[in-house]
């Protein structure tokens, strides 16, 4: 068995990164793009490090050391939680690989093994990234003893095993119930995007609660981790001197929940699959009639049922808008109190009719589609080239879809925080303008890192929504240009709104520039 996972190990692998690519392949353009990556991969990875040891040393400083592992180990935990939810759809059904792999002599808990394995190691990854520097500067802090060190250890490499599970379960739970659904597509996009708005909703609940009237940081820091992610503190037991029977009921329970869920998910994963092919067959053979349309709109809709039929696609660029709505919401309902400890900055609602506008640009500009459209042409993408129009028409239509999904997001939430803080006057204009300029611009720019950077070559869509240069460096600007004018603006609130205009006047012409390259652009094969 262990040479049989092995070896779907090294397919998968190579199927992601080939080492010979680098020795035997001249296509230079393509191993810039690789290095990019990496680069950018790199700096991301250092920035997270920093910030976990930052967190940390914080911590270490004010005397609450003794909080660091089971806080941190909780809080990624979580996240992987969520961002391996949101990448678990395809990882297990409905892949392309699905045919190779049964071809092999391999029985099925070897590639649900291996599948569960590939996301294991980006979990241990961003493991390594997040959790690892804060145990780095605890125990430099605290001087913990061999027996200690080995526990944390032991936290980093069975830390992502739970949420993982967790993560694929839920996932496959959704493949499953929707399976045969004739509208397959749209009810696991719906239930998954319950999911996540279920999980913000009861981590804000459990944050405002835990929060309450508590003296001690690091108490209140403990007992709110205990009760979100129970497993982390079983994790930090033998760490925080309460004995060894935590580390090992961790341990027990990691190892028994991966076993039962590889076997549980062996069992159903041929009929799963093939449930999921066939409806794809039958879907083929439908033969429907023409409408006549513009070109535009066309190729609108062509766009919005690529997004509508991948869920990866659409969970992984729709999230900002739903966020959005989720912040919203929560904004309507909670009252100040309750909205100042959720968001954790002492005194922000004094400054938040004129910060509002720079949040909702943040998720505005977060994940756009444009980012990963022309990449997710894969294969197909000489039926995009040889189409009679101008490329500038098939990035408008793309653009188009971005717009579509995150301006009206924007106008509800601003609705919804003028409903509840009541701006007047130009606070109540840049309300919706400066979102409205940073979608602009987080459409525009996403189209445009993804024509300098198109990766049609992937074997899955998770590859082009996730892994390639255009996404990452749109998420990085997307981040960042909010953010630089939210923090001044926090640091200088009298100049708050001129500084935000600024901000927006930026973007835009960013936005402009990156247009007028898009005009001239020619699509190849």
């Amino acid at each position: 068995m262990k040479s049989k996972i092995g070896l779907l190990m090294k397919i998968q692998v190579m199927r992601l990164c080939n080492p010979a690519f680098f020795t035997n392949n001249s296509d230079n353009k393509k191993k810039r793009r690789i290095q990019m990556t990496l680069v950018g991969g790199v700096v991301l990875a250092g920035v997270m490090m920093w910030y976990s040891g930052m967190i940390a040393y914080g911590y270490a400083r004010i005397g609450e050391a003794a909080v660091v592992p089971r806080m941190m180990t909780g809080t990624c935990s979580l996240m992987l939680i969520f961002l391996t939810f949101m990448k678990s759809s395809g990882s297990l059904f409905g892949s392309k690989d699905f045919d190779m792999m049964l071809s092999l002599p391999v029985k099925n808990y070897h590639v649900v093994t291996v599948k569960f394995m590939a996301l294991y190691f980006i979990g241990l990854l961003a493991y390594i990234v997040f959790l690892l520097p804060s145990l780095v500067v605890y125990a430099v802090y605290t001087g913990p003893g061999v027996g200690q060190i080995l526990s944390m250890i032991l936290m980093v490499i069975l830390g992502p095993v739970l949420p993982t599970v967790l993560a694929m379960a839920l996932g496959t739970l959704i493949v499953a119930v929707t399976s045969r659904l004739p509208h397959r597509q749209l009810f696991s996009l719906v239930l998954s995007a319950g999911v996540i708005l279920a999980f913000v909703v009861w981590m804000s609940g459990i944050s405002m609660k835990g929060e309450a009237e508590l003296a001690n940081i690091g108490v209140s820091i403990s007992e709110l981790v205990a009760r979100v992610y129970p497993p982390a503190a079983w994790a930090a037991s033998y760490v925080e001197g309460r004995g060894i029977g935590g580390i090992l009921v961790f341990t027990a329970v990691s190892g028994g929940v991966f076993g039962l869920f590889v076997w549980v998910v062996s069992r159903y994963y041929i009929p799963i699959n093939s449930a999921i092919a066939s409806l794809k067959r039958r879907q083929a053979k439908r033969a429907r009639s023409g409408k006549a349309s513009s070109v535009f709109q066309a190729l609108f809709r062509k766009e919005l049922r690529r997004l509508m039929t991948c869920n990866i696609y659409a969970l992984n660029t729709a999230i900002g808008a739903v966020f959005l709505l989720a912040v919203g919401v929560g904004v309507l309902v909670m009252d100040p109190a309750s909205i100042e400890k959720t968001i954790g900055i002492p005194g922000i609602l004094e400054h938040i009719q004129v910060i509002a506008p720079l949040i909702l640009a943040f998720f505005v500009a977060l994940s756009p589609t444009t980012a990963a459209s022309l990449s997710l042409e894969g294969r197909n993408r000489w039926i995009m080239c040889s189409l009679p129009v101008e490329p500038i028409q098939i990035f408008h239509a793309k653009i188009a879809l971005n717009l579509v999904l995150t301006i009206p997001a924007a106008v509800i939430c601003g609705i919804c925080f003028f409903i509840k803080f009541h701006p007047t006057g130009l606070q109540a204009v840049l309300l919706f303008v400066i979102p409205a300029s940073y979608a602009l611009f987080s459409s525009v720019f996403g189209m445009f890192a993804n024509v300098k950077f198109p990766s049609y070559d992937w074997n899955h869509e998770q590859q082009a929504v996730k892994n390639s240069a255009s996404v990452m460096i749109s998420v990085l600007g997307g981040m960042l240009l909010p953010m630089i004018p939210l923090m001044i603006s926090l640091r200088f609130p009298g100049y708050a709104q001129a500084i935000s205009s600024a901000g927006a006047a930026a973007v835009l012409i960013i936005a402009g520039v990156c247009y007028r390259k898009l005009k001239n652009t020619i699509l190849y094969v």
